[in-house]
């Protein structure tokens, strides 16, 4: 049998077991079927790997799993948009801003993390001098800075979910998040 022809009869094979893997993982959205043709492109592409593995299935099923895992990864990035419309922020909006910071700090983060986020992003210390405050290596800093920085990600994006559904907007939210199920 020829490389084609045995290609199509694994898709055939193990298409529907796939989609319905990645279907359970992010719902029927778009992406569902974008991982599902990235995973059998990458399938042909290292076909000739494939061809011979003992558990053809358990392979697709992985590769979709990593496809997954990146499209989470993109996802998950934060980008920053600025909403500066030109006008100098007042007293009263940077005292409650700080205090809403305050809070969602103390909620998330232990002592020690909400003093190594505070000396990095609000007093300006170095990566270096942050690991000489705390005895680490330089390295060992940068990764708790990231950690971090993860932390508050995700109970920012708790928080925004949840103002977000209390102002009566969550039947809008979920119809965005069909086509994005990244949460």
């Amino acid at each position: 049998m020829d490389k084609e022809a045995e290609f199509v009869k694994m898709y055939e094979e193990h298409y529907k077991t796939v989609q319905r893997y990645v279907r359970t993982i992010l719902g029927s959205s778009s992406f569902s079927e974008d991982v599902v043709q990235d995973t059998f492109l990458e399938a042909w592409r290292k076909f000739d790997i494939i061809r011979e593995h003992p558990n053809q299935g358990g392979w697709l099923i992985r590769t979709a799993c990593y496809k997954i895992r990146n499209i989470r990864k993109r996802f998950n990035r934060l980008e920053t948009i600025s909403l500066d419309d030109g006008v100098e922020p007042s007293r009263e909006d940077y005292a409650l801003e700080t205090k809403e910071l305050d809070v969602i700090l103390e909620k998330t983060l232990n002592e020690e993390e909400r003093l190594r986020f505070k000396r990095y992003y609000l007093w300006g210390y170095t990566i270096p001098e942050i690991a000489r405050l705390e005895g680490i290596s330089e390295n060992n800093a940068r990764v708790r800075i990231s950690r971090v920085i993860h932390k508050l990600r995700k109970e920012i994006l708790a928080v925004s979910f949840l103002s977000f559904a209390m102002s009566g907007m969550l039947e809008n939210l979920c119809m965005l998040v069909k086509d994005f199920m990244m949460f």
